[in-house]
């Protein structure tokens, strides 16, 4: 026992460090693969279908019941036997001829159609010798199961594009947040200064005011990215099926999978793979089953039973009232009003319904990885150009101040460079979470992350 405790006590220790060593995304993809709600259901409806399964396997074994039936009945149709206009005049003749009374007169009898103070108490096994309805039903079933497991896999990576593209917008409201900061800061600094070249007589006053109303401008943007962090953070945690309020540690390595011009190059067999077409493909195989069964319909159906019991007047189980009983059924439907020639129909027109849409989901899923690649390749040209973009106009931005500082350019240049220069880092920081998002989408078009 306490080398029992003492391995698992290691192995939870060891679970931890192999999960303490993954990237902070990846621990968390996890944990949303363990918690999330809606993955759980899909999960549950799996559990379902091997448990409908397990119920279709039943079938194929001999059931055994026990029965008991009681009658009481009073009144109603009766039956006349007239066993004493019948015998009564033999036994007279009888008499006579010994001389005698030994043979007694009897009375007409009235029996009851229906029995009374009548039991039948058995028990009773049957079994399907040939039903091929039981034999495809369970193939269905089967099927039925990696129909759904193809189910969960499409949740799981969509969900694992949706936890990727939820950090990615909660790292880039931080950063965001960041950016405002920073400005604010900037703010002050030329608040400062433009105050320094008032009072030496080299700019107006005016000028203070408008870069106090610069200074609340950003006050008021700082506000609504902190809001937006509070909301990123609180989606996110709803797909982790925790308290919205808790905490995420901001990862930035991940921005090194963010590389411009790195597309990879994929035919339309890289999404062949896909869950969403073995969900297809399982539904078409459950519909060649159920035609396969309709045309089946035509054999006959054969199965046995036994009974045995006790049966007879009152419950006195003795052997008088012991019996068994057993047999075999044969039933074979020649004519149903042609039901199973429209059964067979409607399966077949099922079958054609599900190939075309198998057919039309391979072109969608050809024309979404197609999209995705041109999607991924433009946001990394935006991410090159918005990279040159923020290294130009922070340098413009740093002439554009120091030349405000000795006077040789006025408030509104460096207004409009410090403007530059903020939205070129806004932009650069939307380009690099459109890339990471869109390559998160490229990833799941070709069914690319390991589940």
């Amino acid at each position: 026992m306490k080398n029992l405790l003492l391995t698992t006590c290691l192995l939870l220790v060891a679970m931890g460090s192999v999960l303490a060593q993954l990237p902070v995304l990846e621990q968390y993809i996890r944990q949303g693969l363990q918690s999330n709600l809606s993955l759980q259901r899909q999960q549950q409806s799996l559990e379902k279908a091997q448990l409908a399964l397990q119920e279709a396997k039943g079938l194929f074994y001999p059931s055994l019941s026990f029965l008991s039936d009681y009658n009481y009945a009073n009144g109603g149709r009766k039956i006349d036997l007239p066993l004493g206009d019948l015998f009564n005049p033999i036994y007279q003749s009888l008499n006579q001829l010994q001389q005698g009374q030994k043979f007694s007169n009897i009375p007409n009898q009235q029996v009851l159609f229906l029995p009374n103070n009548f039991q039948d108490t058995r028990l009773q096994a049957s079994m399907a010798l040939i039903n091929t309805e039981i034999w495809y039903n369970y193939k269905i079933h089967r099927e039925m199961i990696t129909q759904q497991q193809a189910m969960v896999n499409v949740y799981k990576r969509n969900l694992v594009k949706d936890l990727k593209a939820a950090y990615y917008n909660y790292l880039n409201s931080l950063r965001q947040q960041d950016i405002y900061n920073n400005a604010a800061t900037l703010l002050k600094e030329q608040y400062r200064s433009t105050s320094s070249l008032v009072n030496n007589g080299k700019a107006l006053r005016g000028n203070l005011l408008k870069v106090d109303a610069d200074i609340h401008q950003n006050d008021a943007l700082l506000t609504a990215a902190t809001n937006d962090v509070q909301v990123a953070k609180a989606y996110f945690n709803f797909l982790l099926n925790q308290p919205l309020e808790t905490p995420i540690p901001a990862d930035t390595s991940v921005y090194a999978a963010a590389l411009p011009d790195t597309v990879p190059a994929l035919s339309a067999a890289a999404v062949t793979g896909r869950d969403e077409l073995k969900v297809l493909q399982s539904g078409l195989t459950q519909t060649n089953l159920q035609v396969k069964m309709k045309q089946a319909a035509y054999v006959p159906e054969l199965s046995t039973f036994i009974n045995g019991g006790y049966q007879g007047t009152g419950y006195t189980f003795s052997s008088d009232q012991r019996y068994l009983f057993g047999g075999v059924s044969l039933k074979w439907t020649l004519f149903n009003g042609n039901q199973r020639r429209a059964q067979l129909k409607q399966a077949e027109v099922d079958r054609s319904s599900l190939q075309n849409q198998l057919a039309e989901t391979q072109q969608q899923l050809a024309l979404e990885l197609t999209t995705a690649q041109t999607n991924l390749h433009n946001a990394q040209a935006r991410l090159g150009s918005a990279l040159a973009s923020q290294s130009a106009t922070r340098e413009y931005y740093r002439e554009t101040k120091v030349r405000y500082a000795e006077g040789l350019v006025l408030l509104l240049e460096v207004s409009d460079a410090f403007t530059q220069f903020v939205n070129s880092q806004l932009a650069y920081q939307l380009a690099l979470t459109e890339v990471l998002t869109r390559e998160a989408e490229l990833e799941q078009v070709t069914a690319a992350y390991p589940l």
